[in-house]
Parts: structure tokens; C-alpha cells; sequence
């Protein structure tokens, strides 16, 4: 009778061992969806011809510092948003015969877009802990170009996107 009731506490931890090993791999992953990573539908134009309405990025939310060229997701205008790091803090950005500037040194970024309101005065100094972000379709971009949105605190960020995960199935 011994051995059966070491029998008995030897399935119990068997189905323990079962459990455990389908639940464990489920908390680690919702935990690393909701902490380490995220995935976002891109909603708009702003960052066409690198990312179209509908495409599927996964973004990573924690433990990197964002540098220029890196395509984030924050929050600007009271809603999300996905743009282009082209400034940090302490750097002046100018527009000028649809060039963006970056502490005087052109980039590869031109500007069609008409300032006539609601435009950040430039130059723009962009503050302490804060990014200037441009979309890469700038005729289609809410961005740090208007005083709507501005530069974007590193509280603002979500995360920056490292994998596009889907197309858009229109394309």
C-alpha cells in the first residue's frame, strides 16, 4: 500500500509538471507582448514608401536609446503615431528651399510641405530628452513640424519598430 500511494503523489506531480509547462511558456510570452514588445497596425500614409497603411510592425517597447534614422511609435496629438527620428535633444532643425537641416548639415529628407499654419518657428531647437520625428511621406506627415505636435518626450515614446511583421494584403 506504500508504493501506491507513492504511485498516487508521483501522477499528481506528473500533472503538475504538465500544467506548469503550458502555463509558464504563456506567462513569459504575455509577459514579454506586454513589457518587451508590442504589435501595432499601421493606421495612414505618414511613413510611406517604408510602412503603408495596414502593414504590421512589432515594435520594442524597452532597453534601447532612439538615434537618428530609428522609426518610432509615440503618442503625438493625443493619438499614436509612427515617425522618423531626425533630431534630438539639443539639436536645431531648419527647413530651407525644401531641405531639412539638422545643426546645419542637410539630410536626405526634402519638405514639400507649405508652413503657413499651425508650423513650428524655425529653426527649432529641439528640448532636453525630447526627438524631433518627421513621417518619410512628408506631404502626408503630422509631425514635430507642427506646433500640434512638436518635438516628443522619451515619456511619449511606446516603442521603436524593429520588425515589419506583414504587409498590407492590398499592395
Amino acid at each position: 500500500e506504500m508504493i501506491r500511494m507513492n504511485d498516487k503523489v508521483t501522477k499528481l506531480n506528473h500533472k503538475q509538471e504538465m500544467i506548469i509547462s503550458i502555463i509558464v511558456p504563456f506567462i513569459i510570452v504575455y509577459f514579454l507582448m506586454s513589457y518587451v514588445f508590442g504589435v501595432v497596425v499601421i493606421r495612414g500614409d505618414s511613413m510611406q514608401p517604408t510602412y503603408s497603411h495596414g502593414d504590421t510592425v512589432l515594435i520594442l517597447r524597452t532597453g534601447y536609446v532612439p538615434d537618428y534614422g530609428d522609426v518610432l511609435v509615440c503618442t503625438g496629438n493625443g493619438y499614436p503615431i509612427i515617425k522618423r527620428v531626425v533630431g534630438k535633444g539639443g539639436d536645431t532643425i531648419s527647413i530651407e528651399n525644401e531641405k531639412i537641416a539638422v545643426n546645419g548639415l542637410n539630410t536626405s529628407i526634402s519638405d514639400t510641405v507649405s508652413f503657413e499654419t499651425d508650423a513650428v518657428k524655425m529653426p527649432y531647437t529641439v528640448a532636453d530628452d525630447s526627438y524631433f520625428v518627421i513621417g518619410d511621406n512628408t506631404t502626408a506627415s503630422i509631425d514635430s513640424r507642427f506646433s500640434s505636435v512638436g518635438d516628443i518626450h522619451q515619456t511619449q515614446i511606446i516603442g521603436k519598430v524593429i520588425l515589419k511583421i506583414r504587409g498590407n494584403d492590398n499592395e
